[in-house]
C-alpha cells in the first residue's frame, strides 16, 4: 500500500492538464489526521451551534460497545424528529460526534441550533428509546463559549466505535458558504494515476519544456503556454 501522498492523479490532453495529490483523508493516517481534526472544528463552529447536548449510555450487560453506539445514534435520529413534531420546528440542524469513553463505552456530544427543549422531556424519551442514556443539555450563550465547545469536543471526539459513524450532521448544520467544487479522483473519467508526489510531476512537466502553474496546495496545471519567467514551486 502506497504512503499516504505518494501518488498523484492527472487528467487532460497534450495541450492542458491538471494534477492533484492523492490523500487517504484518513483519521488514522498520521499526514491526514489533523487536517480531518480541523475540518471537523471548522464543520462544528460553522453551524453557529445554541445548544451543547450529551447522551451518556450506561453498560448493559449482553450488549457491545459497537451495538450501543448504533442504538445510541438511531435513538437520537428518533428523538429529534420527536423533538421537531412537539415544537413545530421545520428542522433542528445538528452535528454529532461519537466519543469512547475509556470504558469503550460510547457518548454521543451533540451541537445544536435550537429554541428552548425541556430536558425532562429528553430524558423520558432517551429512556424509552435507548433504556435511559443520561441526558445533559446546555446554553450556549457567548459566541465564544459556542467556539470553546467545538475546538474541544469535535478536536476531542469523534472517535471509531466499530462500524458506526464517528460524526454526522443535517444537511442544514453548516452554515458557511460552500467552496468550489474541489478537483475529486475518479477512475474511469479520464483521470490517470501516476506513482509520483505533485512536486516530482511538476519537475517531470518542466524538464518536458510544459509551463506549469502551482493553484493551490494539492493542485497543478500544465500547458503549451509559453512562461515569461521560470514557474516555481508555491
Amino acid at each position: 500500500m502506497a504512503y499516504c501522498g505518494e501518488h498523484t492523479a492527472v487528467k487532460g490532453n497534450v495541450d492542458f492538464a491538471v494534477a492533484v495529490t492523492l490523500k487517504c483523508k484518513s483519521w488514522t493516517c498520521p499526514d491526514c489526521h489533523d487536517q480531518r481534526k480541523a475540518q471537523l472544528i471548522a464543520q462544528g463552529i460553522g453551524g453557529t451551534p445554541n445548544k451543547f447536548l450529551t447522551l451518556t449510555t450506561r453498560r448493559v450487560e449482553g450488549m457491545t460497545p459497537e451495538q450501543a453506539a448504533k442504538r445510541l445514534s438511531w435513538a437520537w435520529r428518533c428523538c429529534r424528529l420527536r423533538l421537531m413534531r412537539h415544537y413545530k420546528m421545520k428542522s433542528l440542524p445538528f452535528i454529532a460526534i461519537m466519543e469512547k469513553h475509556v470504558s469503550g463505552w460510547p457518548h454521543l456530544h451533540l451541537l445544536l441550533r435550537a429554541k428552548w427543549l425541556d430536558q425532562k422531556l429528553l430524558s423520558t424519551w432517551m429512556q424509552e428509546l435507548a433504556d435511559g442514556p443520561n441526558v445533559w443539555i446546555e446554553h450556549l450563550d457567548q459566541s465564544h463559549k459556542a467556539v470553546v465547545y467545538c475546538a474541544k469536543y469535535c478536536g476531542k471526539c469523534a472517535q471509531k466505535i466499530g462500524t458506526a459513524k464517528r460524526y454526522w450532521q443535517s444537511r442544514d448544520y453548516d452554515q458557511r458558504e460552500k467552496p468550489e467544487p474541489k478537483i475529486k479522483f475518479a477512475p474511469g473519467e479520464g483521470w490517470e494515476m501516476w506513482p509520483y508526489d505533485l512536486y516530482r510531476m511538476a519537475t517531470n512537466w518542466q524538464q518536458m519544456g510544459y509551463h506549469v502553474e502551482w493553484l493551490s496546495n494539492g493542485k497543478i496545471t500544465r500547458s503549451n503556454e509559453k512562461p515569461d519567467c521560470k514557474a516555481g514551486s508555491p
